[in-house]
């Protein structure tokens, strides 16, 4: 006999934000997130992760510097940029990704810039080894 599925579920779509906090520092899961700091913690996993490594996420989900390993600064800036871009516009929360500045201590390309979202602008970090 083949079960049959009739019934309709509804989704309670107050708590689609929702998420485990990730500790980074400590390596563990303590609680959970939403809205705001869900997103935050969306943004620093999306720019920590190089794409195509963890089976565990799709193969949008990342970034791609390991490719930018052995070129020259002028191409790394532009590419860095367009990667930041093409990685973060996969989340439908993010609106539009702005003001990239870049600065060069010693061997590490620092890019500053502006993440526009629905819940407000927010400034980021991201470093990247030369």
């Amino acid at each position: 006999m083949i079960p049959e599925h009739n019934k309709i579920y509804e989704i309670d779509n107050k708590n689609v934000n929702n998420t485990y906090y990730i500790d980074f520092n400590n390596n563990s899961i303590n609680g959970m997130i939403n809205d705001e700091d869900a997103l935050k913690q969306t943004i620093y996993n999306i720019l920590m992760t190089e794409r195509y490594t963890k089976e565990i996420y799709s193969t949008d989900y990342g970034i791609e510097l390991d490719e930018l390993i052995g070129k020259k600064l002028d191409y790394i800036k532009s590419e860095i940029k367009r990667m930041i871009i093409d990685s973060l516009s996969i989340d439908e929360r993010i609106k539009s990704i702005d003001n990239f500045k870049f600065t060069v201590e010693r061997n590490i390309l620092i890019v500053d810039f502006e993440v526009n979202s629905i819940y407000g602008n927010e400034n980021y970090r991201k470093e990247v080894q030369l």
